[in-house]
């Protein structure tokens, strides 16, 4: 869970943390325009369309107690990322869009802790209270990278952004207030809201790369391989239950890249006993393709015999991947890396099954056809950037230091409205 919410803070800038954005598409080229995305008070995405249709839910006016008295928000400052003071406005914001979005993963929903005695209740909502911090801090990593690399709106930007304002005020024009009432925005935090996002969009921005300077990374930085893969279970033949199940009727006539969407689900049917009898079975067919590919069969034809992965036809001239630039199971990425071109390994375990994985030469010319791949939904320039831009974020995430106030600290399930 901790991952998901780092990588959502992170890896899609504020899409999910904020509301709204600047309409400039190259500058906050992840994020969604103000005027055409809204939530819910459900933390469900509507258009304003769709949202305009629909009767809106209460929002309960602002308010914060301490042992049941109320607390004076005004100047009330909750916390202070990285030096900045974050108000009870952008504190309370966050907070409910964080309840709405993973709450649930949390067991704090109004079902979930009716039934809790108190410690109980506690120590849920502290646990909630720490993600949320992280998740806050994912916005201000962005505006400290933003600081260090000398990026800032320039008064055009600001421009833009106050018209972005002007817009919805002329569109809701009485219901205004309402408006940001339902989004548990004041004027002020939207203010910010919109600027912070425009600023992230600027930062996202600077991690981009010309097809040309991320063909000198590939060729210099970077590794291609290509792997069999053998998963566990690679020989079951699921039962009749179990196939009828997954909507399968035709499994004896499906390739091995086919069988994949069904024997990962069949392996895990069956018992822990029958699952270390095939882990052994696929180890020992792994091995017997490793001494036929050492032997010098050709391994593309290995790969089309005996492979699993879908993937080695979508990138049929290899995966290419580094130390922080890879969506490959760890021992995967890390069998590759200690690889020399034109090396084998022997079989590598990872969470899937066996992998017997070749480093190849990086070639330029399948590199560039490959920035833009109609057989994938990601290509290899968006997918380097975007971890990039994460290793490098996530780094920075550790310098970000923060205070939380007593209130804070204090603060128990049910006192923010």
């Amino acid at each position: 869970m901790m991952k998901k919410i780092l990588a959502g803070c992170i890896s899609i800038v504020l899409t999910l943390s904020l509301l709204c954005a600047c309409s400039d598409d190259d500058t906050s080229k992840k994020s969604s325009s103000a005027s055409a995305v809204t939530n819910s008070s459900d933390g469900t995405s509507k258009s304003t369309e769709e949202a305009s249709e629909e009767e809106t839910t209460e929002v309960p006016d602002p308010s914060l107690t301490e042992n049941g008295e109320p607390i004076d928000t005004e100047n009330l400052v909750m916390c202070t990322i990285d030096g900045n003071d974050v108000s009870f406005d952008e504190y309370r914001y966050n907070y409910y869009y964080f309840v709405a979005n993973y709450g649930s993963s949390f067991g704090v929903t109004a079902d979930e802790m009716a039934d809790l005695d108190e410690d109980e209740k506690q120590e849920r909502f502290d646990t909630l209270k720490e993600n949320i911090m992280t998740f806050m801090k994912g916005t201000y990593v962005y505006m400290k990278y933003a600081a260090d690399n000398g990026i800032s709106l320039t008064d055009e930007e600001k421009k833009e952004c106050g018209q972005e304002i002007a817009k919805i005020k002329e569109e809701e024009k009485d219901g205004y207030s309402d408006y940001l009432k339902q989004r548990y925005l004041t004027e002020d935090y939207f203010k910010k809201l919109i600027e912070q996002t425009k600023l992230a969009g600027k930062v996202q921005k600077s991690f981009d790369l010309s097809d040309d300077e991320f063909l000198d990374v590939a060729e210099d930085d970077l590794i291609l391989v290509k792997h069999i893969m053998i998963p566990f279970g690679y020989d079951i033949t699921p039962s009749d239950e179990t196939l009828k199940s997954m909507g399968v009727t035709n499994f004896s006539s499906m390739t091995n890249v086919q069988k994949m969407s069904v024997l990962p689900t069949a392996f895990k049917n069956l018992s822990n006993e029958e699952q270390e009898k095939e882990k052994k079975k696929a180890k020992q067919h792994a091995e017997e393709i490793y001494k036929k590919a050492k032997g010098g069969e050709d391994f593309d034809s290995l790969i089309k015999e005996y492979g699993f992965d879908g993937g080695m036809d979508a990138y049929s001239g290899g995966y290419l991947l580094g130390d922080f630039y890879t969506t490959y199971d760890e021992s995967f990425t890390k069998a590759s890396i200690a690889l020399e071109t034109g090396e084998l390994s022997q079989p590598v375990e990872t969470s899937y099954g066996y992998h017997i994985i070749k480093r190849v030469p990086v070639d330029r010319e399948y590199i560039k056809a490959n920035i833009e791949n109609e057989d994938s939904e990601n290509t290899f320039k968006d997918e380097y950037v975007s971890s990039m831009e994460y290793y490098t974020l996530k780094k920075l995430m550790d310098s970000v230091k923060v205070e939380e106030s007593d209130v804070l600290k204090n603060l128990k399930y049910g006192d923010l409205k």
